[in-house]
């Protein structure tokens, strides 16, 4: 590929959400941030279809069939965050310091604070899957009540 695009980090930054069950039906709302790999259009695509539908794989010689045997696997929640996710902000330790991102670290949050990983996949979809005519009007600001649009 000739064109190159300057500025461009490997990595994106994108805002994210974790809702947690709080009092009297509210929700404890715990803003952070999601460092994700950029990837190539083909890259994301495929790790979409491998979570969404699932990949077929094929399987070894079955005796007396004629035709390739294939299973279909699909990508787990976990297993797709560990290709897309490198880094995080906002997690903090008691003490109020910055907690390193591990994959391993992550997986244990989610399971101490259930709905982790999916709000790093939620602000990948909302933040990865988006036209770029969407975006644009996403990012406008809105129009004064004082037009006739």
């Amino acid at each position: 590929m000739a064109v190159k695009i300057s500025g461009l980090k490997p990595t994106i930054t994108c805002p994210a959400t974790l809702f947690l069950p709080g009092d009297n039906g509210e929700h404890v709302k715990h803003p952070f941030t999601v460092d994700f790999k950029r990837l190539s259009t083909q890259e994301r695509d495929d790790l979409h279809l491998a979570y969404t539908i699932g990949r077929k794989v094929p399987q070894p010689d079955v005796a007396g069939t004629a035709q390739p045997v294939f299973k279909t696997v699909t990508v787990s929640l976990p297993e797709l965050l560990d290709q897309i996710v490198v880094g995080w902000g906002g997690m903090l330790d008691e003490n109020g310091n910055p907690v390193p991102y591990t994959h391993e670290e992550r997986r244990a949050t989610d399971v101490e604070f259930t709905g982790l990983e999916q709000a790093m996949a939620v602000s990948w979809y909302d933040h990865f899957f988006i036209h770029q005519r969407e975006a644009a009007t996403k990012n406008s600001k809105a129009q004064s009540g004082t037009t006739s649009a």
